[in-house]
């Protein structure tokens, strides 16, 4: 008996390339997250010792760690999770609520509706073809992408979130680390 022959329509095609183009999206983002991920934590590993023995207390410590001396890595961390996030959501909009189809624009003038759609469109085809860069975190958006896509991004990025639990974990452990090392180099003296 010869095998079923599966006749795909192109709207089927068209979904299957959008499964697998965000499926490898997914891979480059895990790519570029742990990458950062790797660089804070051997921040915090590397200069543990330090913090711990120029520190007051562990807590002292422990922050001085994340707030001062690998902010910079936290940062781009934050940064790139962040422009991640932003990116999915943009893709995953309905293209309706984008365009303002919806009650809530249903009073405005034909032609502000009009701006609004050609605005949302542009959006979604900037944000397309946008990535998160996975060295700084930062959001590349096409060349041609209009000023208020470039705006929006700038406008997300204002707020950070707080030090992912993990980092200030990792600093605590590290910090512990460095403090029983450095106690026994001095009993075996």
């Amino acid at each position: 008996m010869a095998p079923a022959k599966v006749e795909m329509k192109p709207l089927s095609l068209i979904v299957v390339a959008a499964i697998l183009g965000a499926a490898g999206a997914a891979k480059a983002a895990d790519d570029g997250e742990m990458r950062l991920r790797m660089k804070v934590e051997t921040c915090i590993r590397t200069n543990a010792p330090d913090a711990e023995r120029f520190g007051a207390n562990m807590v002292d410590a422990a922050n001085f760690l994340i707030d001062y001396i690998c902010v910079d890595e936290i940062a781009r961390f934050e940064k790139y999770q962040q422009n991640s996030r932003m990116i999915a959501n943009e893709q995953a909009w309905s293209p309706s609520a984008q365009l303002g189809d919806d009650e809530a624009t249903e009073h405005f003038p034909t032609e502000l509706r009009k701006r609004l759609a050609d605005q949302a469109a542009q959006m979604r085809a900037a944000y397309a073809k946008a990535h998160v860069d996975p060295d700084t975190g930062d959001l590349v958006l096409p060349k041609d992408a209009p000023a208020t896509v470039a705006n929006f991004g700038i406008v997300v990025n204002v707020a950070s979130a707080d030090t992912p639990s993990d980092f200030r974990a990792l600093a605590g452990r590290s910090l512990l680390e460095a403090r029983k090392a450095r106690l026994s180099a001095q009993e075996a003296r």
